[in-house]
Parts: C-alpha cells; structure tokens; sequence
C-alpha cells in the first residue's frame, strides 16, 4: 500500500448526545464483545466522523445506517460500512482491525476502519470489501492473534496494509 497517513477527528459533544440516543446500552447480538454497548457507542461515533471528514472535503454522501444493517454511507454508488474499534491509545501501523466472520456477507462495497477513543476518532484507511476478504490472516476463536486471544472467528489486517484514507476522495468524488 502507498503508506500510512491516518487523519484525526476530535469529538464534538454533539456527536456524543446523537450516539447516546443511538445505541441501546445493551450488547448489539450475541458476538458483541463489549459490555454495555460500548462497541455499538464508539460505531456511532466512528460513523460521525467519516461524515465529518465527507463533509471536510466535499464529498456528497447518504447516511443509512438507521435503515440498513449492511452499510452505513451510500457515496456515488459505493456502499460503505465503518468498522470502529473502541481504543485507550493511538494506533500503529502495525496494530490490527479484525471484522468478524458472521459479518462476511454484508451488502457493502467497501470499508473504512476508525479507532474510537474518549476524545477523538482516527480515520485509519479504507478498503474494499472483496480485497480485504482475499488478504487478510484469518482466526478463528479462541486463536491467538497478534497477542488478542480472539474470541469469535474473524478475519484481520495491519492499518499498514490499508488504503489511505486521502485515497479514497479520488474514488468517491465524481469529476
């Protein structure tokens, strides 16, 4: 991949009041691994961010994430769904994101990966849904991955071998 460039979005407060009346505080279905809702908090915030970094640089989007399991953004055809990971620290390049087995059949084209923490979002990089089935290691439960003893099946690739975020505006944006 060209590198990478991973952009940082402070969280706005109002962010945090939409999630708050966007999650359930309850586990999202039976592989969620954060208690009390919290992976389902840091999803909303990760998917205010992306539309705060669309909105940075002019790209037109759909929000549907209320309306569609699959996907979160509809940008000139391209489905898109955000995968956030709650964190205490920034990432590294070599550190990991995982999707999780049962969610392979999700109708999207495509993914950006986020970092959530209490304080800011980082935009770690995109890639395509069919590229990141066909790269990335696979584990299975109870595997242990990069340190992380997993604990459904997944899939996993560094933020080093995604796309960079900048990347994705030449994809996006018509001309």
């Amino acid at each position: 991949m060209a590198g990478v460039k991973m952009k940082q979005i402070f969280i706005r407060e109002s962010w945090v009041e939409y999630a708050k009346r966007n999650y359930s505080g309850d586990k999202y279905n039976q592989n969620t691994l954060l208690p009390a809702g919290r992976g389902q908090f840091a999803g909303v915030i990760g998917e205010c961010a992306v539309g705060r970094y669309f909105l940075d640089t002019g790209i037109d989007f759909d929000y549907d994430a209320r309306e569609s399991y699959d996907y979160d953004f509809v940008v000139n055809g391209y489905r898109i769904d955000v995968k956030s990971k709650y964190s205490v620290g920034d990432p590294k390049p070599h550190y990991t994101v995982r999707i999780p087995e049962y969610q392979r059949n999700q109708d999207c084209d495509l993914y950006i990966f986020t970092y959530v923490t209490d304080s800011k979002v980082t935009v770690l990089g995109y890639m395509n849904k069919d590229d990141f089935w066909e790269t990335a290691s696979c584990a299975k439960a109870g595997d242990k991955a990069d340190g992380f003893t997993e604990r459904v099946d997944c899939h996993y690739i560094e933020i080093e071998n995604l796309h960079p975020i900048e990347n994705l505006e030449l994809k996006l944006i018509e001309y």
